[in-house]
């Protein structure tokens, strides 16, 4: 018995661990980063935003209840980033519409909800938030506008703006961008999760194409759709994804 109760208590722990690893790189071991200077490299952070179970915390951080300034019902697609001391949460809000919100935290357990940060004329989310080269910059999903748009902060994380146009001619579901081997690549599914597409650039803010073996994956909803940042360990890349095929976002893979 006490076998069995060891066994199911660090299985948890590894489930909880993979959980936030859809959002988050762990320091010094799956650094997303590239000598030129891709953010997220938590590596010399000293407080990672993992203590959940050490803090004693079973509860969500945010929630819908916690919005305060937009009639939301529903909170989805964390990303984190970490800039002059604080810990800050991009998430999408989901009202009438969605929209980009952000929490604050000052040791990544305690969390503030601070306000709705970025909106458009039709519904957004996955606000995809990274540094590149002491610049802040944002991908949204914005299926209905055909397009990915990439916007620098003006004044993080409250002020956007559009620079460039990534691609265009779908429904992007989930764009994720990475940084490898001194290329941009990104991911992107279509709302039917089934076809996951690969976009390649030289330059973060112009001269995408559609790279000529794309869609990487064709029909299958298990796993198509992405699900967080693209994680980097020595040779290896991994891509999270969403399975599917029972329901939406069923399962992490």
């Amino acid at each position: 018995v006490e076998v069995t109760v060891k066994a199911r208590t660090t299985i948890a722990r590894i489930v909880r661990l993979a959980t936030l690893l859809v959002f988050v790189a762990i320091p010094g071991r799956c650094a997303l980063a590239e000598s030129s200077g891709y953010f997220p490299d938590w590596s010399a952070i000293g407080v990672p935003p993992y203590p959940l179970h050490d803090a004693g915390i079973n509860h969500a951080l945010i929630t819908a209840d916690d919005v305060t300034d937009y009639n939301c019902v529903m909170v989805a697609d964390p990303f984190l980033m970490h800039a002059e001391g604080s810990w800050f949460l991009f998430f999408e809000a989901l009202g009438y519409k969605g929209v980009i919100a952000v929490a604050r935290s000052e040791d990544g357990v305690i969390w503030h909800y601070d306000r709705v940060v970025f909106e458009d004329t039709y519904h957004i989310s996955y606000p995809f938030v990274f540094r590149w080269n002491d610049e802040y910059y944002m991908t949204v999903e914005a299926g209905w506008s055909r397009k990915v748009r990439l916007y620098k902060a003006t004044d993080f994380p409250y002020g956007w703006v559009e620079v460039s146009t990534l691609a265009v001619g779908r429904r992007f579901a989930d764009p994720t961008i990475f940084r490898r081997n001194g290329a941009w690549w990104m991911f992107a599914a279509e709302p039917t999760n089934d076809d996951c597409y690969l976009y390649r650039s030289d330059s973060l803010e112009s001269g995408w194409v559609e790279h000529p073996q794309s869609p990487i994956i064709l029909n299958s909803l298990s796993k198509a759709r992405p699900a967080g940042r693209c994680l980097l360990a020595g040779v290896n890349a991994y891509r999270l994804a969403q399975k599917c095929d029972v329901c939406y976002g069923e399962k992490v893979r």
